[in-house]
């Protein structure tokens, strides 16, 4: 099947992730390649015709992914939360759990490697654990936390350059304790 190049990065995107959301997709695109689309539904219907994808639904947003594939809601919900910092986002991958995604923002000697890590209630003391083992407060590290609550804050004892994020209605909140 031949693919465009606005295609190939979302092919790119989804099998590096899994399914995506289509909003996302066309965030990701209009900022890689400086468009102004305004939605990805041709482009992701030729994919569907011609090739091994298929779209779905998650609630009212409409995704896009390879046949059969479940959708990884934490991831899906990370990419929100990469999407904030973009068109600043450099390079960006999935990563082991419990990060989900690693990704590196900023120029020159700002750059700063994030990470982002989706916290679910009653997991925030292994989270902890893991974190204050693999991300010192040396490092030139920033550990973001995708919390379902902001009383998860309080539950999370870590000694690493943290910020947290909260996703409702509006979009991706960011904190950061001082």
């Amino acid at each position: 099947m031949y693919l465009n190049e606005l295609q190939r990065y979302m092919k790119e995107l989804v099998d590096e992730y899994g399914p995506l959301l289509k909003r996302q997709l066309l965030v990701m695109l209009n900022s890689k390649f400086r468009y102004q689309l305004k939605n990805v539904d041709g482009f992701s219907a030729q994919m569907c015709q011609f090739g091994d994808y298929a779209t779905g639904w998650i609630g009212d947003e409409e995704y896009l992914g390879h046949k059969d594939a479940e959708p990884n809601i934490d991831l899906i919900r990370s990419i929100d939360v990469m999407n904030t910092f973009l068109p600043n986002v450099r390079m960006h991958r999935r990563s082991k759990t419990p990060v989900s995604i690693r990704f590196c923002a900023g120029m020159g000697e700002h750059e700063k490697d994030i990470s982002i890590i989706p916290v679910k209630p009653g997991e925030e003391q292994t989270v902890s654990l893991f974190v204050n083992d693999k991300v010192g407060e040396g490092k030139c590290e920033i550990v973001i936390f995708l919390l379902e609550d902001k009383k998860q804050i309080k539950a999370l004892d870590v000694d690493c350059n943290a910020n947290y994020a909260l996703i409702n209605k509006k979009g991706v909140s960011l904190y950061t304790l001082k």
